[in-house]
């Protein structure tokens, strides 16, 4: 019998990333034998509890050119 793996409890995010960021997320992914979307989730996961412990400390600093797109 086939079980069906449990639907997560989630919300779909769609971004457009860089392809230099794309491609190391991808080497991140095979090195670390995981999918991206838990790879991105432990990434942010991380990135944020950090923000919550020093919010003026984490902040995350664009360049000028990216800082228009964000």
């Amino acid at each position: 019998m086939n079980m069906a793996k449990p639907r997560k409890n989630g919300k779909y995010l769609n971004v457009c990333i860089e392809q230099e960021i794309y491609d190391r997320l991808s080497s991140y992914c095979e090195v670390a034998g995981q999918p991206k979307t838990v790879a991105v989730e432990r990434i942010l996961r991380q990135f944020l509890d950090e923000f919550d412990r020093n919010p003026s400390g984490a902040v995350l600093q664009l360049p000028h050119n990216d800082a228009k797109e964000a």
